[in-house]
């Protein structure tokens, strides 16, 4: 599996994309060559960056990903975590 990945590095993102929405039971419409263009357009680096839905209900639909830095994806992830209530 990881001599896979590391050959197919765009199907395997899109298929961790993929499962990530069948367990989170969001949406799902993305396909490889609209899922190379955007990473190509957003110039994502998968050390650098992380990919994140803007509207979380939306899932991982086309027009509802934005490419991030790590660092600032880690702060919103917890910052919606502190302004959840209990």
């Amino acid at each position: 599996m990881r001599k896979w990945r590391a050959e197919n590095p765009l199907k395997a993102k899109l298929s961790i994309l993929k499962d990530r929405a069948r367990r989170k039971r969001v949406p799902f419409d993305l396909d490889l060559s609209w899922f190379a263009c955007f990473l190509e357009r957003e110039k994502y680096d998968s050390t650098l960056h992380h990919i994140d839905r803007i509207r979380t209900w939306e899932g991982y639909t086309k027009g509802n990903l934005r490419v991030l830095p790590i660092s600032e994806n880690i702060a919103k992830g917890n910052r919606e975590r502190h302004e959840q209530p209990f």
